[in-house]
């Protein structure tokens, strides 16, 4: 298998109730995540396992678009979110814990290539540092926006 996962955490200012309605609000992802330019829901109803819409980010100046997963879903908790895309796996997992009066945010992204090649393992095993650098900043931006979101909703 070829693949990597990055951990970030952070304190956000903000009980977990209130985090959490900011992670699932997909109606309002532009607004808080700057790098996701769009959002089409393909479900109906509230945020919960089985929910999926179409994700479309820009960075580094390159636009892709997603198929989005809620895998798992415990309010206020946790929540995984997977997808699949050119064989990779995707899973994206955040937990919230309550810390005093505010949340303990960690957020696990990993991608993982069971049926890679050994030309793709070998990329993976070169490219992987450069990759896990870009996915580790992309993270951290990604719980400081989060934060904000969070710490100045109603």
């Amino acid at each position: 298998m070829a693949g990597h996962s990055i951990t970030v955490s952070g304190t956000v200012a903000a009980r977990p109730e209130r985090v959490w309605r900011v992670l699932t609000d997909l109606d309002h992802a532009t607004t808080t995540i700057p790098s996701i330019t769009a959002v089409e829901r393909l479900t109906e109803g509230p945020y919960d396992v089985g929910t999926r819409w179409r994700e479309t980010r820009t960075m580094l100046g390159r636009t892709e678009t997603q198929e989005l997963e809620v895998a798992e879903a415990v309010p206020e908790v946790r929540t995984v979110v997977s997808s699949v895309a050119e064989g990779v796996f995707y899973t994206t997992t955040m937990e919230l814990n309550p810390q005093g009066g505010g949340t303990l945010l960690t957020i696990t992204f990993a991608a993982d290539q069971p049926g890679a090649s050994r030309l793709q393992r070998v990329l993976w095993t070169v490219m992987g540092p450069l990759g896990a650098a870009f996915t580790r900043r992309m993270l951290r931006r990604e719980l400081e926006e989060i934060r904000i979101a969070a710490t100045n909703a109603d």
